[in-house]
């Protein structure tokens, strides 16, 4: 084996080092986004879903009583059988 070619084989060991070194931290990382994930869609995830049910009643419950006193006002201003208030 010549110098080169040990030198060439020395840095592509480096360099195959550097790549797995670089991969397992990518893992690692991965990993680490995963669990992050997981906690959120355990926990936060059911606490939001629950904030949203409780505004979605509200609005329900808004939209009820103003359709309500929409339907209210216009049924008795269609049924009003008296004359229309004259100023003199």
């Amino acid at each position: 084996m010549t110098l080169f070619a040990l030198r060439d084989s020395v840095i592509m060991r480096t360099l195959e080092d550097a790549i797995i070194s670089e991969t397992q931290l990518l893992v690692t990382n991965i990993a680490k986004l995963n669990n992050a994930v997981s906690t959120v869609n355990d926990i936060h995830v059911i606490q939001l879903i629950d904030q949203l049910r409780r505004t979605e009643k509200r609005m329900s419950f808004v939209y009820t009583f103003f359709k309500t006193a929409t339907y209210a006002s216009h049924q008795w201003n269609d049924t009003t059988n008296r004359p229309a208030f004259e100023d003199s």
